[in-house]
């Protein structure tokens, strides 16, 4: 086991609202459709250091009316970075684009399983994702829809 080179250094929640489903019918297989989970990210170097960074990372989750949706939900989380000296300059903003995003979403899915198992409803758990973007691929997409199921229980 080694130190990553990336490090978050600290992070906290900006934003955040959760509100049961009403008309959640608990005899029905729970539904998070995940082609309704926005993810969005922001990541800006410090002008003075460029290896410290600011990650933001936005979820939000708004159910459908043919759903059995039991939240609906959005979340802001602001994270920073530091990059270990020793990581080869040009990789840089590759590395906090992938594994920075990645870090923060590993937290906002432990609040949103925290906060939905205190709920009247089944716990949310959202799916393991990736920020990674093939270098061919062209710039990061500002918006990313999730592409797995959660299980409802």
């Amino acid at each position: 086991m080694k130190i990553a080179s990336l490090q978050l250094e600290w992070y906290f929640i900006s934003d955040l609202h959760l509100t049961a489903n009403k008309e959640f019918d608990r005899a029905k297989v729970a539904e998070v459709k995940y082609e309704n989970l926005t993810v969005d990210m922001e990541c800006a170097a410090e002008k003075d250091d460029q290896r410290k960074w600011q990650v933001t990372l936005k979820l939000k989750h708004q159910g459908t009316a043919d759903a059995n949706s039991p939240y609906s939900f959005s979340l802001e989380m602001v994270g920073f970075m530091q990059v270990a000296k020793s990581y080869p300059e040009p990789q840089v903003e590759r590395l906090v684009r992938t594994n920075g995003p990645s870090m923060l979403f590993g937290v906002a899915r432990e609040v949103l399983r925290d906060l939905t198992a205190r709920g009247p409803h089944v716990t949310v758990f959202l799916p393991s994702v990736s920020f990674y973007e093939s270098p061919h691929a062209g710039p990061p997409a500002a918006s990313v829809p999730a592409a797995a199921s959660s299980p409802a229980a």
